[in-house]
């Protein structure tokens, strides 16, 4: 059937593009971390659950290469135990990258999250943060 335009073609609405952005964001890959460290070498999300007697957690973001920077995928790092407040979350650019300039970036927030992205070749940035 070939594409119609003009007056009286289909429209993709804001509700069309909002379910298909879910269905993707489903498929990411989610890592649930429950140790001290732990390195992302994928972008997806990463949801944390500080285990039994931790008292922070430190993520690394992967380096960033060109195809990395090609992709542009965010990555999302969520306080998944509602606990960053007495159990902050500590992501790490790695050496010679930055997060919107810092050298790292705290989450601090109970059930608080980030959404980061490699934005050059050294410099991630803060796509998003909740609250």
């Amino acid at each position: 059937m070939p594409l119609a335009y003009g007056k009286g073609a289909p429209r993709i609405t804001q509700p069309l593009l909002s379910s298909i952005a879910d269905a993707v964001d489903a498929q990411r890959q989610v890592a649930t971390v429950t140790t001290a460290t732990f390195t992302v070498s994928d972008p997806f999300n990463v949801a944390c659950s500080p285990g039994a007697g931790l008292t922070s957690q430190a993520i690394s973001l992967p380096e960033i290469t060109t195809a990395l920077l090609a992709d542009a995928e965010p990555i999302t790092i969520t306080d998944a135990a509602g606990t960053a407040a007495s159990k902050p979350i500590y992501i790490e650019p790695g050496s010679g990258f930055t997060i919107n300039g810092a050298s790292n970036l705290t989450l601090n927030d109970n059930n608080g999250s980030y959404t980061v992205k490699p934005v050059t070749a050294t410099r991630w940035a803060i796509v998003s943060k909740y609250p």
